[in-house]
């Protein structure tokens, strides 16, 4: 069961639940606060039933006293290497394709769907470039601190690299936030 959320992390396990014979239920999306990983599920997956929540214990209720006997279905595994690394560990990611589901995961075992990667990617760049910036402020004050000992160089270093910082800062506060 997919419920309201975002991206599509959930989608993979409901491909699989289906693969393996399970029924596969979606929160309608035009009910979700957050639609993305419904609209997602419904574009991956085929879907034995949509409902809004409200209708959803009911339904599972039913479905309970109702017999079923699920068909599993073997559909083959795509696995490629791709240009991409890891969000997390820098790894090579490989790319994984089983019917309309495509994850990327790397050696250490990071997994992947294309909107989280997508995601996590946009994180670890802006944690990046935060951290330059404080390496940058950083450097700027022990030269600062070393300026009576090393003289009139180290201050200018100080300025280059508290100039820098200020550059940097800027930029990151010009990106809109998504």
């Amino acid at each position: 069961m997919i419920l309201t959320g975002l991206l599509d992390d959930g989608v993979a396990g409901l491909a699989e639940i289906k693969r393996r014979g399970g029924i596969a239920m979606v929160e309608d999306p035009d009910t979700a606060r957050y639609p993305s990983m419904p609209l997602n599920a419904l574009k991956c997956v085929q879907v034995d039933h949509v409902a809004p929540i409200p209708q959803i214990a009911a339904l599972v209720t039913e479905l309970t006293h109702s017999e079923r006997r699920g068909i599993e279905r073997e559909e083959p595994m795509e696995k490629t290497p791709s240009q991409l690394t890891c969000p997390e560990c820098r790894g090579p990611l490989s790319r994984e394709q089983q019917g309309k589901i495509v994850e990327y995961s790397c050696r250490v075992g990071h997994r992947y769907t294309p909107l989280a990667m997508e995601n996590e990617h946009h994180d670890t760049v802006e944690r990046s470039l935060w951290s330059s910036v404080v390496a940058l402020e950083e450097a700027a004050d022990i030269s600062e601190s070393l300026a009576s000992e090393l003289g009139e160089k180290s201050l200018r270093e100080a300025g280059n690299k508290r100039e820098q910082a200020a550059i940097l800062k800027k930029m990151l506060s010009d990106v809109p936030s998504e």
